[in-house]
């Protein structure tokens, strides 16, 4: 069959249509499929303080919270950066990469891992590219201390470890708990130490950190 001229010109505009709309599709982050754990994880990213909540009880120190969004085209959940840092401190006493993620069972897990060289990524929540040259292999899980979180009401969710599956030492503790809970406003974390016996021995004791959000990333 012989085309006319308009045709095959129809044709190729069709043609340059959907190889134009196959490439953009692919330069685009993955769309998330899985609603509740999108909005978890856009809650519990952005900037956070504890300043409120110091300045009520002064147990508990300003503590600033930074978590941005790294990896968006990996398809194994969502992975973020996150800095935790005393006011006034010089840097950040913990950094961490965690990753969200729905396991086997439909649990919306949260899993927390060291990375090499975090002191060369100090500040870089600001810039997440500069996460491209990490892997997920060059990562180390903290075994056993997979927070798991479940929406207890409409954009409330509630999580724990696991009753003394998260070893810790840190001032003679055998293990440690966190309990939390997340919200569009904020979110609180209780993370204690206790020894073999079940003895309290770090964290505070009067309840978690309250840490209200004061941007998103």
């Amino acid at each position: 069959m012989i085309r006319s001229p308009s045709q095959r010109q129809a044709g190729v505009g069709l043609t340059l249509f959907v190889t134009l709309l196959i490439a953009a599709c692919a330069s685009q982050p993955p769309q998330p499929s899985d609603p509740e754990l999108a909005r978890i994880v856009g809650y519990h990213t952005g900037l956070f303080t504890s300043a409120p909540q110091a300045a009520r009880d002064s147990n508990y120190q300003v503590v600033e919270f930074r978590a941005v969004r790294i990896w968006p085209q990996r398809d194994e959940g969502y992975w973020v950066y996150t800095e935790q840092q005393i006011e006034g401190q010089d840097s950040p006493y913990r950094q961490r990469i965690q990753r969200y993620f729905r396991d086997a069972d439909g649990v919306i897990r949260l899993r927390v891992y060291t990375f090499p060289q975090a002191a060369e990524h100090v500040g870089d929540w600001q810039f997440p590219a500069r996460f491209d040259g990490l892997e997920p292999t060059m990562l180390s899980a903290e075994a056993g201390c997979d927070n798991l979180y479940r929406q207890v009401e409409p954009g409330v969710f509630a999580g724990s470890t696991i009753d003394e599956e998260c070893r810790n030492t840190w001032r003679g503790a055998a293990y440690m708990r966190s309990i939390s809970s997340v919200t569009a406003t904020g979110f609180t974390n209780w993370d204690r130490g206790f020894t073999a016996a079940g003895e309290h021995v770090w964290g505070p004791r009067g309840g978690g950190y309250e840490f209200t959000k004061l941007a998103d990333l």
